[in-house]
């Protein structure tokens, strides 16, 4: 004996399989999608980053250039990293300072990022902890 299934089932089956085929489908192409756009920015060899001012509120002026100085050095020793020279930086923003004579903010870094088409900046602050 065969059962026979009641028409409305039937086409409820014809809906539903469907749906659920679309469904499954969308939710894999939309992840296909999202994974296939994220951007990650990976510095290379040629990018250039720029390297701001610290901006120093311990009062002690003997950190006003000596911190960017040594972080310089440090980033211009790794193989996979190419400070922005000031000279270059100054050039760029059109700077019509002495050397010296204004610091090169995080904002100014900023322009400066984009202008010159590097992929990142550096800031950094000091601040005296207690006494």
């Amino acid at each position: 004996m065969v059962a026979e299934v009641p028409v409305a089932d039937r086409r409820l089956w014809k809906i539903l399989v469907p749906a659920a085929l679309i469904l499954v489908g969308a939710a894999i192409g939309g992840a296909f999608y999202l994974r296939s756009h994220q951007t990650t920015h990976r510095l290379s060899e040629k990018d250039t980053i720029v390297l701001a001012d610290f901006a120093n509120s311990t009062g002690d002026a003997v950190f006003d250039d000596t911190l960017k100085q040594a972080l310089r050095v440090a980033l211009n020793q790794s193989p996979f990293l190419n400070v922005l020279s000031e000279n270059k930086g100054r050039d760029d923003l059109e700077i019509d300072v002495p050397s010296g004579g204004t610091k090169l903010t995080a904002e100014l870094a900023r322009e400066l990022c984009q202008r010159v088409g590097s992929k990142a900046y550096l800031a950094g602050s000091i601040a005296s902890l207690g006494r």
